[in-house]
């Protein structure tokens, strides 16, 4: 397992943390709350991103997007919904880091120049995001980047997001994925177990083998490991597009289950 300099991990954190409270400049009690459990989960955050060490993303950078993650976890935390905030956080900070691996290795057999260009897209993305705490448009991020509206849709269409788990589940918007989860008490480092409620189990019954497989491996649902979609793939000896099919026709049922 590879080392970092001692404290370089909290210095990315802080450099992070610094820049999103410029930005929100919040001052309300529920800030500050979310600023206190941001604070309380800096080791959460270099815990998960050691998991994903020999996936060739420097380590540093490896943390850099999970701190992101752990960001946008304190932004929508909701207490009020009854998780832990750890629970809740982890989801968040595996799914930046994940992403982070996926989009490494895509961008190892693209075109210099393509990846070269994806790269400025998704810093401009970023930084929209960031600043207006939305997904920005393809629309926005054309305008801010000077790339022709075509080319910014075609290069975000090399890189497959996977589907937050704030996705609804319902038409109301008011149960999502994460609502499914069941508080642990403590995290080790590896991360606790997430559990599963009745209404979930439900709504996996509805699918078929394969479809359940690729959902379990995509949330992690029973280790707690959320896989990529190249690795269900190799996993289940289909391609990466077939699983990110199949992962969009299983949410579809899933949300229909919830809805009745």
């Amino acid at each position: 397992m590879a080392s970092i300099p001692k404290g370089a991990g909290y210095m990315v954190v802080f450099k992070d943390l610094q820049h999103t409270r410029a930005i929100t400049g919040r001052q309300d009690t529920e800030s500050k709350d979310s600023f206190n459990s941001y604070l309380s989960n800096l080791r959460l955050v270099i815990a998960i991103a050691r998991h994903y060490n020999n996936s060739g993303v420097p380590l540093v950078d490896l943390i850099q997007e999970g701190n992101l993650g752990l960001i946008r976890a304190a932004e929508k935390f909701d207490y009020q919904r009854g998780y832990h905030f750890g629970t809740y956080a982890t989801w968040w900070i595996r799914q930046a880091v994940s992403r982070a691996v996926e989009d490494q290795s895509r961008l190892i057999h693209l075109p210099e120049h393509v990846a070269t260009r994806l790269r400025k897209v998704r810093r401009v993305a970023a930084q929209l995001s960031q600043e207006s705490g939305l997904n920005p448009l393809p629309e926005q991020i054309a305008e801010a980047s000077n790339i022709d509206l075509d080319e910014v849709k075609y290069l975000l269409s090399l890189v497959e997001q996977p589907v937050s788990l704030d996705t609804p589940l319902d038409d109301e918007a008011n149960f999502s994925l994460v609502d499914t989860l069941e508080d642990s008490a403590a995290l080790t480092e590896t991360a606790s177990q997430h559990l599963l409620d009745e209404e979930l189990h439900q709504a996996l019954a509805l699918l078929n083998p394969r479809e359940r497989s690729v959902i379990t491996l995509r949330y992690g649902i029973g280790d707690g490991r959320s896989r990529t979609l190249l690795e269900i793939g190799k996993e289940l000896g289909i391609s990466r597009e077939r699983v990110r099919q199949l992962e969009a026709r299983s949410l579809k049922k899933m949300r229909g289950c919830v809805a009745k």
